[in-house]
């Protein structure tokens, strides 16, 4: 909680050390840094809409096709064996690692997939005029689920099991391999032009209005924990431009 005295502009907490900072418009190939711990609070795309979008849909495309294709064929002493995405997830289960395999399943399949198409969902719906209220909600499950979406990790195990296994049989790389490294530069490449700020702005423009606090007022302004905007509200209210409920601190973050 900390007083400000300013007029209404875009205020916003910084989501590594929490300082309010007013941040001006962005322009082409700009970043706005934090001054206190050097965080990039907002960026200038590089690219359009319809290229993230594009990215985007091309990515889970892969993705479906990394589910369903082959991923390699191995040949030892003789025997054939064709491997896909869910045969370390069966293999698990069956030597009785069922949290393992549910793990491994969520990060490597699941929260990738469920990451690409809700970033179709949210490019799509924030084309629109009067936005989907829904998107509040679906941008804040968005931004939690990717941390979690390991399909980089994946394919590191993947070369480090696949160089030590070539030297002991025959291995070839099948299409879902190919869907896999496509998969991961395109989330990367969409990802790099996706700047949360401009998402929020956008959302916002169909929700509910952000109210203006009184020029020359001090009030105590708290930083919301999911959308980093600053409002002069009660602990525990709903953030004014995602819903979420706003706290001095994030909740349990010394527990954790």
């Amino acid at each position: 909680m900390i007083p400000l005295h300013y007029e209404h502009h875009a205020i916003r907490g910084c989501p590594d050390c929490g300082l309010l900072s007013a941040l001006p418009a962005t322009c082409k190939r700009m970043a706005i840094i934090c001054p206190r711990c050097f965080r990039v609070l907002a960026r200038a795309r590089h690219h359009s809409h319809d290229y993230i979008l594009a990215c985007a849909l091309a990515g889970l495309l892969f993705g479906l096709v990394l589910l369903a294709a082959p991923f390699i064929h191995i040949i030892l002493y003789g025997r054939f064996q064709n491997s896909t995405l869910w045969t370390g997830v069966e293999t698990l289960d069956h030597q009785r690692l069922a949290p393992l395999a549910i793990v491994v399943m969520l990060t490597a399949l699941i929260l990738p997939l469920a990451k690409l198409a809700m970033m179709n969902l949210l490019l799509l719906g924030i084309r629109q005029e009067r936005p989907p209220s829904y998107l509040s909600l679906l941008f804040r499950c968005f931004r939690k689920i990717s941390h979690w979406a390991m399909l980089e990790v994946f394919l590191l195990g993947f070369l480090v099991a696949y160089t030590r296994l070539k030297v002991m049989a025959y291995i070839q790389v099948d299409t879902a391999a190919y869907a896999l490294c496509g998969a991961i530069l395109l989330t990367a490449a969409a990802d790099a032009d996706m700047d949360g700020e401009e998402i929020w702005e956008r959302i916002k423009r169909g929700g509910q209005k952000v109210e203006n606090w009184v020029n020359g007022m001090i009030r105590p302004l708290l930083s919301c924990t999911s959308c980093f905007y600053a409002s002069p509200i009660a602990p525990g209210s709903p953030c004014p431009r995602c819903n979420a409920a706003v706290h001095p601190r994030e909740p349990g973050s010394i527990e954790r």
